[in-house]
Formats: structure tokens, sequence, C-alpha cells
């Protein structure tokens, strides 16, 4: 997280005076700041606010899981100030609601100006309380997750009208977010949609703001990592938006809700980086202030995967056995551990007619990967310049002291490791921050229709997409390439 120069500097300084400040999306002729914000642009800075607290955010890839990040500012009711704001239905209130309005947190030093303070924190606004001497009030404010709670989906489907929706794994997810559902929808056009008639009704999302949607975010996913991936979901009652898509997108597809800097609700999944690209780097030399803790987390064992799929809704079944194989690495490890842990996902989009087999044994694969061993869990505090680091985030950290498990020494270098969990200290100013050594290492993927072969391919696409050749000489007969583009 480098947002500018003076900013960085600051950051860096033996001796640090974080201040922070709350806008309020409307409040056009305040800021409400923990300290004195040197040379504030337009918006008047008043110092009634404590330093926030919160900002913790959890993500379970196992469970297809994310905690809501939430933040507490405190503000003190200086003259009733805020008591005015909070009461929105007084006539000449500030503002008509304060109901889910956009919040945001900045955050910098005592010695920048406000010009260098960069956006730390958006959400809204999701309760106001007294604090407890009854001086202020407490503005809780909540990322943008929060727009997946409670929120029923299909709420047209019965026993009698089932609604039906196919296509991209992740165009489904945009449909249900935008609350759009259209086989020609520029974004996210599905394959097939049940409309209202006798016997069918038509879908319904959460339908979001489109300012609360990475939409960029979620095509460039879909398009790097599942762009052939088909499911489709029959309902005959209405469900939880957010318990759908945790269940049926992120469990199943091992993928977590990414919140953009400002914001914004993305779709990422939980793998790692492609050779080309660059993945953030924390090194104990310029990131790390501390590690807290090291472990191998027994508890994620596993030695045993079962995907089941082609879902009838109306007898609530799933008819087929996707995936349940076990390999000899499989049965090796139930020997030598004297345990077998079997995860089993039951999937409601995947179908045989889709791939669904081979796309059970794809995620089966990458689990498989990650925790036939288990994973090592270790807790960082970070230099608050990784303020950008999100939950599910994969980085390559650098370490002297800590183990190399492929060679049973100490000192990692460029290991790649997720982040589960990030939880900002705004006293000392660092971040608490878990991550999980899943084994993960970079691959190629196939290119896309059009690609070159390997001696006119760019730099890049050397290192990110995957060519092919004859095993003597990896020329493909007796060509002068040393391998093709494999489309």
């Amino acid at each position: 997280f480098n947002p500018n120069a003076n900013w960085t500097t600051a950051m860096g300084a033996a001796t640090q005076r974080p201040v922070y400040f709350l806008r309020i999306d409307g409040l056009s002729t305040v800021d409400y700041s923990t300290g004195w914000v040197r040379l504030p642009l337009a918006v008047t800075k008043k110092r009634y606010m404590k330093l926030p607290k919160g900002g913790a955010g959890k993500v379970d890839v196992l469970e297809g899981t994310q905690t809501v990040s939430e933040i507490q500012c405190e503000i003190l009711d200086v003259d009733d100030e805020i008591t005015d704001l909070v009461c929105t239905e007084a006539a000449g209130a500030p503002l008509g609601t304060l109901i889910n309005r956009l919040a945001t947190l900045y955050g910098g030093y005592v010695d920048i100006d406000e010009a260098d303070y960069p956006a730390i924190f958006t959400g809204r606004i999701t309760e106001i309380s007294m604090n407890r001497d009854l001086t202020g009030y407490v503005f809780r404010i909540a990322d943008a997750t929060y727009g997946l709670d409670s929120v029923p989906i299909m709420q047209n489907a019965t026993a009698d009208l089932i609604t039906t929706v196919r296509g991209n794994v992740c165009n489904v997810y945009g449909a249900i977010l935008t609350g759009t559902f259209s086989t020609s929808d520029p974004d996210f056009p599905l394959d097939f949609v049940t409309s209202a008639t006798a016997t069918t009704s038509a879908p319904t999302g959460l339908t979001l703001d489109s300012a609360q949607i990475d939409t960029a975010e979620i095509k460039t996913s879909r398009d790097t990592w599942h762009p052939s991936t088909v499911v489709e979901f029959s309902f005959n009652e209405p469900v939880d938006g957010r318990e759908f898509v945790q269940r049926e997108i992120y469990k199943v597809f091992q993928a977590y809700p990414g919140l953009s800097g400002d914001g914004k609700l993305g779709l990422k999944f939980h793998t790692p980086p492609l050779p080309g690209s660059s993945p953030p780097s924390i090194t104990e030399t310029d990131d790390i202030v501390g590690v807290r803790s090291w472990r191998r987390v027994f508890a994620d064992h596993i030695n045993k995967f079962v995907y089941k799929g082609d879902y009838i809704v109306d007898g609530d079944d799933y008819r087929t056995v996707l995936y349940d194989i076990e390999t000899s690495d499989d049965t090796t490890n139930q020997s030598d551990t004297s345990e077998t842990i079997e995860y089993m996902v039951e999937s409601q989009g995947l179908r045989t007619a889709y791939d669904g087999n081979g796309i059970a044994a794809d995620m089966a694969g990458r689990l498989r990967l990650r925790y036939l061993t288990t994973p090592v869990e270790v807790q960082f505090d970070l230099n608050f310049k990784n303020r950008d680091l999100e939950q599910g985030d994969v980085v390559k950290v650098t370490h002297s002291h800590l183990p190399d498990l492929t060679n049973g020494t100490r000192g990692i270098t460029d290991r790649l490791m997720t982040v589960v969990a990030i939880a900002p200290d705004f006293k000392r100013g660092v971040l608490k921050v878990t991550m999980v050594d899943g084994g993960d290492k970079n691959y190629g993927v196939v290119a896309p229709t059009g690609g070159v072969d390997y001696t006119s391919a760019t730099a890049n696409d050397k290192l990110t997409y995957t060519y092919v050749g004859a095993a003597a000489d990896n020329k493909v007969g007796g060509g002068a390439d040393t391998g093709y583009s494999m489309l």
C-alpha cells in the first residue's frame, strides 16, 4: 500500500502519530477526526472522534464463509451536534436517513496534509448507539458483504412455480448480486433463465447497487479461472442470499468475495497467482513487525474427498456422486495418520451434463494439495503499509526464521501464503494478519484462442501460458519452435 510518498515516509518513521477522520456520504460540511489534520481541504475537520476500533475479518475457504468486517467509530456529542445528526426525523436534520449510508475512514499522520490521507475502510452504517457514559455515539460501519445478509433471493419460487437459471458460475453469481437475469446481459449473460409462466417463476436476486459491485474483478476472475464452467440451479422456494452464495459458490468453488479498496464486492478464487503476475511481497526487513505464532493446523486434516451433484429440487436429492476417488496418497495418509477425515460437498449447481465430474475432480485436487498433509498457519504483525491486503489474497513471504517444510530447514523465500484474517490495530498502526501456507505453487494456464507459439510469445505470456512439445526435444513434429501454444 503506497498511496503517496508523503504517507509512506510518515508510515516508516521511528515515531508515528496516526490520525483518522470519518467522512459520511451526504454530509458535505464536516468530517470527524481523532486529531489535528494539517492543511485540511474544503471540508471542516472537527476533533470529536476517538480512535476507531474493529475492522477484523476472516475467510474460511473450507466452509465458504467470510465474516463481515466492521469498524466502530465513537464520536463525542459536542453541543448536541451528533444528536442533531442521528435524529434524522427532526425538522432540519442534516440528513434524512443514516440507514446503510456510505461512510469512509481515512488514515494518515499528524505531519502530512489531508491531501495525502488515503481511504482505508469503506462501508455502510449499520447501527448507531450511545456510548456508556452517554456523552457521544458509536457508529458501526460494515463492509460490502453486509449487503448479502438476510436478503432472500428467488422470492417467486414455489413448489408449483420452479425457478431455474443456468450459465457460467461467475455470471450466475453476478446475476444474483445485480438481480438481473438475462441471456443478453452485457456483463453477466446466462445460458437459460425461466420466465414467469403458469408453471414457472422469474428469478429475483439481491439487487445491490452497481456502486457496491466490482464488476471488472468478477469478469476477470471468470475469464482467468472459470471461462467455461457451467452450473444450473433450480428453486422451489426463496433462499437466503448470503447462505446460498456461501454454500453454492464460495464453498463449492473455493472462492471468496473480494473487496476492493473503495468497498466494492467482487469474486476471487483461492488459487495461486499466475507466474506472470506479481503478488505482494512480505519480508521481515520491510513489512513484518513481529511473528506472534506458527503452527501446523492438524484440525484441518482431510484425506477423503466426496462431491455430489445432479440435484433434484422436487425431492431434495443429490442423484450423482460426481467424485469419490481415493488416490494412493489418500490411502497412505489414512494409514500413516490412523484417521480418515472426509470432506463432503453437496452441490445444487454441478451437473453431469455440464462436466460436473471434471469440475469436482479439479476442486478435490486443489483441496488435496492444501489439506492432505495439513497447512501451516502463521500470525504476523505487519507494518500498516500493507493496509490494502484483503482476506483471501495470496502473498509471497520471506522470513529467515520460519521453517521451510519442503526441505526441513529454517528460512523461507517468496513462500506463497493466503491471507485468511486481518485485524487492524489503529492505535499501534499495525495489522494483525493470519496467513496459511497451503503448499501453493505457480503454474501455467491454457492460452486463449489466438495464442502464438512459444518463440513468438511475449515474456509475460511465456511465464503465464502452457506450451507443449515432444518429450524428446520439446518440439512438435520436428518443428523449429521449442513449444506450441495449448489453445
